[in-house]
């Protein structure tokens, strides 16, 4: 069922979208800042991670979606419309490389995942059966509100623990982990306080295992 894919992927990529934008910073610093990767350089890697993070929903959805398409027996417009993804890719990084340097490569990812995401679904094929647009509509606004409100509790939590530039490893991973804690906790209390099916979903086992 594309349906209960597509409406999985929105439950798990929107909140991890957010989420790693918004502890790249701590984490980059944890993982990376020692030796000549210095404080300026994470900065510029936490950034770039920022800008694909965009993508993660796109980056999970093609492949349920192109599930779809072999379903249908229609192996040939996935590819084509890999080649139209990675034109436009291929495009926007000659286009925001000057302005924007590494992160600009990162956009043009995010941008044209997403494109090519659109596309698979507007075209999806009869044999694939049909979205049930309302339903992944309704799980989108619940989870974008659950996400809301993880993304209140993960910049609190940042707020409160605010690394400086010469923070130590030690003290960003801290940072991060207290970060990605709050996330997950509020996240998924947010999502059973409004009802969000999807937490069911993920551990129901299928019919016949």
């Amino acid at each position: 069922d594309l349906t209960t894919g597509l409406r999985l992927v929105v439950f798990m990529a929107l909140p991890a979208s957010v989420g790693l934008m918004l502890v790249a910073d701590p984490l980059v610093r944890a993982l990376l800042q020692h030796g000549q990767f210095t404080a300026a350089d994470a900065t510029r890697a936490a950034r770039m991670i920022a800008c694909y993070a965009g993508g993660v929903w796109a980056y999970c959805a093609i492949p349920v979606l192109v599930r779809g398409y072999y379903a249908a027996g229609n192996r040939t417009a996935p590819a084509k419309l890999g080649i139209v993804a990675v034109g436009v890719n291929l495009a926007l990084n000659l286009v925001l490389i000057w302005p924007l340097a590494e992160r600009g490569l990162a956009i043009a990812t995010a941008v044209a995942a997403s494109i090519q995401t659109a596309l698979l679904a507007l075209m999806l094929p009869r044999g694939a059966g049909r979205l049930a647009w309302r339903d992944l509509l309704t799980t989108f606004c619940k989870s974008g509100i659950a996400t809301v409100l993880m993304a209140a509790a993960v910049i609190g939590v940042d707020r409160a623990l605010a690394a400086s530039a010469d923070t130590s490893r030690v003290q960003s991973a801290v940072q991060a982990v207290a970060m990605i804690a709050a996330g997950v906790t509020v996240y998924l209390a947010s999502a059973r306080l409004v009802r969000m099916g999807e937490m069911s979903l993920l551990f129901t086992r299928p019919q016949g295992d």
